[in-house]
């Protein structure tokens, strides 16, 4: 019986002693996976991370353009510029048409300088001469302007403007108020008054005559800038401009993908973007000037056509503004670096932005050779 006894107690204590070690190892084992599991979890998170927040403002900047975010945030800002670029052409003859003629206004005593009487007969002679419709002619409206050419903006469809320069009210050279005047650039404080050396100079003389147009030059003036309105060549300097902000975009990222410059230094596509950047200037400017002289050209002739009084008038307008500019080039603030010796106007480097003065009058003694030819 005793021997039974201790038999039992040793089986029980054996299989007790197996059971704790079972249990043990269990535990140890769920302890083991949990610190497996949560070590993973650590790993994972750490990985999702995003290493672009750990490296230098400039690289992440670098880097940002190569993401389809950043590519798609260039797209929008080139797309948002080729619409700007496009309206600043449009706006001042549509929305802006009204500030245009108040900052171009010329004023006497503080208030707008009113149409003479003799201007708008001149007007009406025009619109006659040119058949418009009664409708272009009431939404034609005329001003006088602080600058030395006609200008004209909007639409004959909508609403239209032609400014004609102050001196076109002058009549006699007593009218000319030339001790008054002052010569500088428009909207800088510098500027200077004639002195009386200067004052009973050949080219103040010069000057004054040169302010001084016949009826027909003046007409010829208002009507080339209706016909300029009636050409509307703002819309075609809103497709240059727009046309080459995209241009832009789509080379740059052509030149992108073709030769991987996101996997390169920037210095290469600081370099490719130079090279884009300075083609499409070059070919801007030169549409442009070219699209320019060609209005030019297009709204002299088709003006100087309507009779052999309008070329005459032409010819005189542009000699007189030929004769202004050599005494301007005496007389006026850095004048020689405006005018040549032949009264042209001087522009820098390369570029020809408008016609010359002496191309445009040949042009209307063209025409006018054309009227003597057939009578």
């Amino acid at each position: 019986m005793l021997f039974a006894s201790r038999i039992y107690k040793r089986l029980t204590y054996t299989y007790n002693k197996q059971i704790n070690r079972i249990r043990n190892y269990s535990s140890e084992k769920n302890q083991s996976l949990k610190y497996d599991l949560k070590t993973k979890v650590q790993e994972t998170a750490a990985k999702e991370v995003n290493p672009r927040s750990q490296l230098p403002l400039n690289i992440r900047f670098y880097t940002f353009w190569a993401t389809p975010t950043g590519q798609k945030f260039s797209g929008f800002l080139l797309i948002s510029g080729s619409i700007l670029s496009a309206s600043y052409q449009i706006a001042p003859h549509t929305v802006l048409i009204n500030f245009v003629r108040d900052y171009y206004q010329n004023l006497t005593y503080g208030i707008p300088t009113p149409v003479s009487a003799e201007m708008s007969e001149v007007l009406n002679e025009v619109v006659h001469d040119l058949k418009m419709s009664s409708n272009e002619v009431e939404r034609l409206k005329m001003f006088v302007m602080s600058v030395m050419d006609s200008r004209g903006w909007g639409e004959l469809s909508n609403s239209s403007i032609v400014g004609y320069p102050f001196y076109f009210e002058f009549k006699d050279p007593q009218e000319v108020p030339l001790r008054s005047m002052q010569f500088g650039h428009r909207g800088s404080g510098y500027a200077k008054h004639l002195s009386e050396q200067e004052l009973h100079s050949k080219e103040a003389q010069l000057l004054v005559d040169g302010l001084l147009l016949s009826k027909d030059a003046k007409k010829f003036a208002i009507a080339r800038e209706i016909e300029k309105v009636k050409m509307m060549p703002q819309y075609q300097l809103a497709l240059v401009h727009s046309s080459m902000v995209l241009l832009a975009l789509f080379s740059s990222r052509m030149i992108n993908q073709k030769m991987d410059l996101f996997r390169k230094p920037p210095l290469f596509r600081g370099v490719g973007y130079s090279t884009v950047l300075i083609t499409l200037s070059s070919l801007y400017f030169l549409v442009k000037d070219t699209l320019n002289r060609r209005v030019q050209s297009t709204i002299d002739e088709n003006t100087a056509r309507i009779s052999d009084s309008y070329a005459r008038g032409g010819i005189e307008y542009y000699t007189k503004i030929m004769q202004r500019n050599i005494a301007l080039r005496e007389l006026a603030l850095d004048g020689k670096k405006l005018y040549n010796m032949k009264g042209e106007e001087v522009y820098e480097y390369i570029r020809l932005r408008n016609k010359p003065f002496g191309e445009r009058k040949q042009i209307c003694e063209t025409v006018l050779k054309k009227f003597n030819s057939e009578v």
